[in-house]
């Protein structure tokens, strides 16, 4: 019995087309988690009238490899991004940027991808670390 060319055309593009898959989420949907994890306690500090004084930014995010269970947590994904961040601080004029290569807790909540609470203060340690 002779398979015919054309399933094995279908089969090879099928490989390679699976093979090229990632594990989601997708960097853009990272994105999105971090930017209202960055969102969410800005928003209760304007309420408030209250500003810290190492105020944090996100500018911009790269997922750089596959997301991996987390061992500690279930349904949270542990994912490689490069990301970049920018401090201001009280009484500095000029911000200053950072490049933060870290493993990120992020989570599917509705529907939605969501990053860990503690993501800001993750980002701040891995600052002062590298400074």
């Amino acid at each position: 019995m002779m398979i015919p060319k054309k399933h094995i055309f279908s089969l090879v593009v099928f490989s390679m087309a699976l093979t090229g898959c990632d594990s989601a989420p997708y960097t853009n949907q990272i994105e999105k988690a971090i930017q209202s994890s960055f969102d969410e306690p800005e928003e209760l500090s304007k309420k408030f009238n209250r500003y810290p004084s190492d105020q944090l930014f996100f500018q911009s995010v790269e997922k750089t490899g596959k997301c991996e269970p987390s061992q500690d947590k279930a349904n949270v994904l542990l994912c490689p991004v490069n990301m970049r961040v920018k401090q201001v601080k009280v009484g500095e004029p000029i911000p200053r940027y950072y490049d933060v290569t870290d493993k990120i807790s992020i989570y599917q909540k509705d529907g939605v991808w969501k990053a860990d609470d503690n993501l800001k203060s993750q980002i701040l340690l891995s600052i002062i670390f590298s400074d």
